[in-house]
């Protein structure tokens, strides 16, 4: 087995999924100095989004072309994928012949531009290729050319190497869905303190439901790596933000029986009197309702229209719809319109590309930045960890 050692800015990670999990460096304790940041992950580093694509499929003998398939991409946004300006950097291989493009121009202008990718040895064309396009595609023209650095690590051991099963599809999801904050990985370890800090996002979210004047009720969905501790700090937050409690759904493993505690939660708070009131009255100007959102709901400090939006607007008004409900077409992934703004974001104004008419289903549903209406899959579909194992059981499920 070969492989590359190369420092550049940081370490490169690469996923690998195995049947029995190796130990950690963290549970090795080894002695390599310096203190882990909050998150223990390259994301401690503001502003650094890292993003990865993992293909399994198939078991059993290799079939060239049809598996198995053991292997992905990873990518790292240095300043993070909205932002094209370069970091100073250098390279050194400490070991090893693999192969890492774009590393003269690294040496040549001692700047790296753009992200850095690791994939099988044999998907590094089609990764520098992609980044290619895609930052193309950003209009992120710092010059004429661009020139990715991409590292190979062979997977050959445990993947159909030559089946080529990396595709540009692949990478563009690693690029896109890049994110900071804790690893994925990281999930499934106790952290209280991240869960602390993402509850800010929560409890805007509590905020907001209290405007309407109800109760509100939080369902923590229990995954299997959640710990009681992480649990008792949600439940005692939620209360002091303002709702009624935070009770566990764990329908998915026990059934009827897991939900009981929060149905249970849910009669007792709609039995309580409350005065509903709406967010905006539905004879406001179509801007005033959208504003009106964007600032109460989103913690926005503003809006601004594109022409198109601005055309539209007055278009609907003239035609007599401007009494209809607003519905906000926006990322799920951020209080704002931007997916990359995490927690609770403050101090960003909502562009508003587009807005559109459902007349039979009557609102109006303006488009928030990039979001677009076609429905599609996360980056990493859970069907794609769905697999029968040597003994024909299913794994991978949960």
């Amino acid at each position: 087995m070969r492989s590359s050692i190369a420092l550049l800015v940081a370490t490169l990670v690469f996923p690998v999924v195995l049947q029995a999990q190796k130990p950690r460096e963290r549970d090795l304790k080894l002695p390599i100095g310096g203190m882990p940041g909050a998150l223990d992950a390259i994301t401690d580093v503001a502003g650094v989004e890292v993003g990865h694509t993992t293909l399994i499929s198939g078991s059993g003998k290799l079939v060239v072309g049809n598996g198995p398939v053991r292997t992905g991409v990873t990518v790292i946004h240095p300043r993070g994928k909205a932002n094209a300006d370069p970091v100073f950097a250098a390279w050194f291989t400490l070991n090893g012949n693999g192969e890492m493009t774009g590393t003269t121009w690294v040496q040549e202008s001692g700047l790296l531009e753009g992200p850095v990718a690791i994939t099988n040895t044999h998907s590094v064309g089609v990764v520098r290729d992609t980044i290619i396009g895609w930052e193309v595609s950003q209009k992120n023209a710092l010059q004429p050319w661009w020139l990715p650095v991409v590292a190979e690590t062979y997977d050959g051991g445990l993947n159909d190497i030559n089946g080529f099963h990396v595709k540009p599809e692949h990478v563009v999801a690693a690029l896109d869905g890049a994110s900071g904050g804790v690893p994925k990985e990281g999930l499934k370890e106790e952290n209280v303190e991240a869960v602390e800090k993402g509850f800010a996002n929560l409890k805007r979210h509590v905020e907001n439901v209290r405007k309407f004047g109800v109760p509100v009720v939080v369902a923590v969905n229990r995954f299997t790596y959640d710990t009681p501790a992480e649990i008792d700090l949600v439940k005692k937050i939620a209360v002091e933000a303002g709702a009624e409690g935070a009770f566990l759904s764990e329908v998915w493993a026990k059934g009827g029986d897991g939900g009981r505690e929060l149905a249970e939660a849910v009669v007792s708070a709609a039995g309580k009197k409350s005065e509903f009131r709406f967010l905006y009255e539905l004879n406001l100007p179509i801007k005033q309702k959208i504003e009106t959102i964007a600032k109460e709901i989103y913690g926005a400090d503003g809006v601004t229209y594109l022409p198109e939006a601005d055309r539209k607007i007055r278009l609907y008004t003239r035609m007599g719809y401007a009494n209809l409900p607003i519905c906000m077409a926006k990322t799920h992934l951020s209080l704002s319109h931007d997916q990359n703004l995490k927690g609770r974001p403050r101090g960003f104004v909502v562009p508003i590309r587009d807005v559109r008419l459902s007349a039979g289903a009557g609102f109006l549903y303006p488009l928030l930045g990039e979001m677009r209406t076609m429905p599609g899959l996360p980056s990493e579909p859970a069907g794609e960890k769905v697999d029968l194992d040597d003994q024909g059981r299913v794994v991978g499920l949960f």
